[in-house]
């Protein structure tokens, strides 16, 4: 009898429930990741390739259209170029990017433009992220302690330290600082400020 009526009853609760087709469904946000050697991540929105780690302004400027109509448009004045030039302080600056990201696409060639005049000075590394903005330990700078990336892009000033180690000296968060400032005047002012 007890059978009987959890059966009565599991049969009436399933009728009152909306048939599956209608219950609406939320897909689950990862990335898609081919299996190893089969090609790029994907962004789960635009389902276009990204950049995922250490990169190269060459392979920026190749990734996405965004990137190289910003570099076209981009200017760096001449007197800002000797201020970058005259940086004689060994540090490490480590640009965090989205290949996804319209902020990205404006503010990075920025510092490509700049990093166009040589400084030895000053080491540059790309790290290319998703939407997640997870960054590998591996993927940073072995000189450089990893930092967690909120928004992007993210500009990481390191600084050496005595005994070989580096410390943050500043970093610009996704805008300049200054209304009306272009990034390439906002990091120069970070490099100056911080290091001299």
């Amino acid at each position: 009898m007890l059978t009987l009526l959890s059966l009565m009853f599991s049969l009436a609760a399933a009728a009152a429930l909306p048939p599956k087709s209608i219950v609406p469904q939320t897909p689950e946000q990862h990335e898609f990741t081919p299996p190893q050697g089969a090609g790029l991540l994907l962004d789960r929105v635009d389902k276009l390739p990204l950049l995922i780690g250490p990169t190269t302004p060459q392979a920026i400027l190749a990734h996405r259209s965004g990137f190289s109509e910003a570099y076209e448009k981009a200017q760096i004045p001449p007197d800002l170029v000797k201020r970058w030039e005259a940086i004689e302080v060994p540090c490490t600056l480590v640009a965090v990017f989205g290949s996804w990201c319209s902020d990205s696409y404006h503010w990075v060639p920025d510092l490509i433009k700049l990093s166009e005049t040589p400084n030895p000075y000053i080491s540059i590394h790309w790290i290319g992220v998703s939407r997640n903005k997870s960054v590998k330990r591996s993927h940073w700078p072995a000189q450089s302690i990893p930092k967690k990336t909120r928004k992007v892009p993210t500009f990481w000033l390191f600084k050496p330290t005595p005994g070989g180690k580096t410390k943050l000296a500043g970093r610009i968060i996704e805008n300049p600082p200054k209304i009306d400032q272009t990034m390439a005047e906002a990091l120069v002012e970070l490099l100056e400020s911080a290091l001299l």
